[in-house]
Parts: C-alpha cells; structure tokens; sequence
C-alpha cells in the first residue's frame, strides 16, 4: 500500500488510471531488469473540452505510447483527475510479481500562482521558439521514495 498526502496549503489533483480501488492504479512505473531501468509509463498528454451540461471547460488527461503516435479512431487510455485537499491522504495498491522490483509513481498539478499565471504565455513562446520540450504547467511526477519488491517464490523441494 503506498500513501499520497498533500501537505501543500492548496488543493492538488493527481492522476490515475482505473482500477479495483477507489484511488484507481499508479500512472507511472519503472521496472528493474538485470541491465537497467526500463520504462513502461506512456506519455500523459491533455486536452481541454466544454462540458455540454456546465459550459465550462474541462481538462481531460490520456496516455499515449511515445514510440507510435495514435491515429485516428485509436482508443485513448483516459486517466482519472481527482482532487486532494490540504491535509487529505488517498491509499494505492500496486500488484507486484515475485522477484520484481519496481519504482511507482503519479502525476500531481499544482495550483499556479497568478505570476505563473502571467508568465504562462511568454514562456510557452520561449519553449517553442528553442524548440523545448513543454510541460504541462504545475505538472509534477511523485515518485515513492521506496523501491517496491517482493521476494521470489522459494524453489519446490524435490519429493514433496
């Protein structure tokens, strides 16, 4: 079980994916082989939509493979947004497989300040202009600080 809290004095979204708990599955994951680290998380992109009933405007989060870009008709993988309040805590399960060490993680977005707010364009025009990868503003990956591992399954003593 890992444990997210938001110890910030403003309230913070976080990003899952859907699943068996109510706080849904981790969105990022690094898993150890013999070699390296390797990757399985996707690309958290967004999108901004009005919703018909409210006529406000929603964001929507999805995960893309980086190495195949999605075409037309490509099913998305829609991630869950939910809101933590200062103070408030929300539990994750995350399934292991014996012998697998693995780092996880979520995405959080932080509330911008209003000269973030201001800044915003300029600096969106300067990443692009020198050609810098953007980031979502107030994107912030949260790793656990501890590798997750089980122990491999002992080997069947023969005759038994």
């Amino acid at each position: 079980m890992l444990l997210l809290s938001n110890g910030t004095p403003s309230t913070i979204r976080y990003l899952s994916e859907s699943g068996d708990t109510p706080a849904g599955n981790l969105v990022l994951c690094l898993q150890k082989t013999s070699e390296r680290w390797t990757s399985s998380s996707r690309v958290i992109r967004s999108t901004t939509s009005i919703d018909p009933r409210t006529r406000k405007s929603v964001d929507f989060f999805y995960m893309v493979n980086p190495a195949a870009q999605p075409k037309p008709g490509d099913r998305l993988d829609i991630l869950q947004s939910k809101e933590l309040r200062p103070g408030e805590r929300v539990r994750f399960f995350a399934r292991l497989e014996p012998g697998e060490l693995r780092k996880v993680g979520t995405v959080c977005y932080l509330p911008l300040s209003p000269l973030e707010e201001k800044l915003r364009p300029w600096l969106q025009r300067l990443q692009q202009w020198c050609r810098m990868k953007t980031s979502v503003p107030g994107q912030k990956e949260v790793w656990c600080p501890t590798l997750l591992t089980m122990p491999p399954e002992p080997d069947p003593v023969a005759g038994h």
